[in-house]
């Protein structure tokens, strides 16, 4: 089961219809919205592994449960996030090798104080590195239209996100990467490059 987007916290969507899409194998999906049941749909082979909900918005959790044969088989929960506090960076990996050519990729993420991604409150982010061990390829976001320049290192968050990659140099270390955006905490993490 796949989670699905349903985490919004804009008092515009309150109170109106939006529609919810679980993917899961299992035969029957039941949608609960504040442990209130909102009722049972099919899903599996038989409907494209998608269980479909029209949800009446509003801010809380919503946890998606599957069956098969009657016997529950896994649930996914969706917590509507805060108002976003801070950056977490997430790393692929936290070495690479000193080739000159290696990339590592980092994902950087608005959070909320409880460590939630918040999506829907996209902020202009800088990353930098400290460090002569590794370089700034690119930093950027899967946004469908900008003409941010993913080279400079500044970019603005999609869906709270930004992508960084890091290209090796020659020559081992540490490097520390930190990742800023106003009125946000910063983040930073350590990478090293090995020879």
């Amino acid at each position: 089961m796949r989670e699905a987007r349903f985490s919004i916290k804009n008092p515009e969507f309150i109170g109106k219809p939006v529609r919810v899409e679980v993917y899961s194998a299992s035969s029957e999906v039941e949608l609960f919205l504040n442990r209130k049941s909102l009722g049972r749909a099919g899903a599996g082979k038989e409907n494209r592994f998608k269980a479909v909900f029209e949800v009446i918005y509003e801010p809380g959790t919503l946890m998606a449960v599957s069956y098969e044969a009657g016997q529950e088989i896994s649930r996914q929960a969706l917590v509507t996030p805060e108002e976003p506090v801070g950056l977490r960076i997430r790393l692929e990996n936290d070495c690479v090798k000193a080739d000159g050519q290696s990339l590592l990729y980092g994902i950087a993420e608005i959070i909320d104080r409880n460590g939630r991604q918040v999506q829907n409150r996209d902020r202009k982010l800088q990353v930098f590195l400290e460090g002569e061990a590794a370089e700034l390829a690119a930093f950027g976001t899967g946004a469908p239209v900008t003409e941010e320049n993913y080279t400079t290192g500044e970019f603005t968050s999609y869906e709270g996100r930004a992508l960084f990659i890091l290209r090796a140099g020659y020559v081992p270390g540490e490097v520390k990467v930190h990742v800023r955006g106003e009125g946000l905490e910063d983040a930073s993490a350590s990478v090293c490059v090995l020879q």
